[in-house]
């Protein structure tokens, strides 16, 4: 079992497969430690951006807010130590310890992040929809 796992996520859309930013993208077949990054690909990356369904998305400071509290509360609630957390606009790094293997370990924060994108993409709307803000009382 590892001391700890260092864990990256980007948000939807903002770092596809084949995209040349930084070291370049992980896949299915790119996950080893030590090994190369996915080269980049132009034309992979303009496949993955035409299955987009939504634009790119990029956390705003209250939706920072809502998956920093997530992700504290799932090492809560599962008893893993949590050593760093620190949630970008449009990725999240973790440091944390479990008794589990890291595919398991893994699965936990995705479930967990598809709940907290639903309360993020609300927060979004809630805060772009001008129909929904509160009247001021006079």
């Amino acid at each position: 079992m590892a001391l700890a796992y260092f864990i990256t996520f980007s948000t939807y859309g903002t770092w596809l497969h084949g995209t040349d930013k930084g070291h370049g993208s992980v896949d299915r077949e790119h996950t080893v430690y030590a090994t190369p990054f996915l080269a980049p690909d132009d034309v992979r990356e303009e496949r993955a951006a035409l299955r987009m369904t939504d634009p790119p998305y990029v956390l705003h400071e209250s939706a920072r807010t809502i998956v920093r509290d997530a992700i504290v509360a799932l090492c809560a609630e599962k008893n893993w130590t949590l050593h760093a957390l620190h949630v970008r606009s449009n990725h999240v790094h973790v440091v944390v310890s479990a008794d589990r293997e890291p595919g398991r370990l893994m699965s936990h924060p995705s479930r967990r992040r598809s709940r907290t994108h639903s309360m993020v993409r609300a927060v979004r709307w809630r805060s772009t929809t001008p129909a929904l803000k509160t009247p001021r009382n006079p």
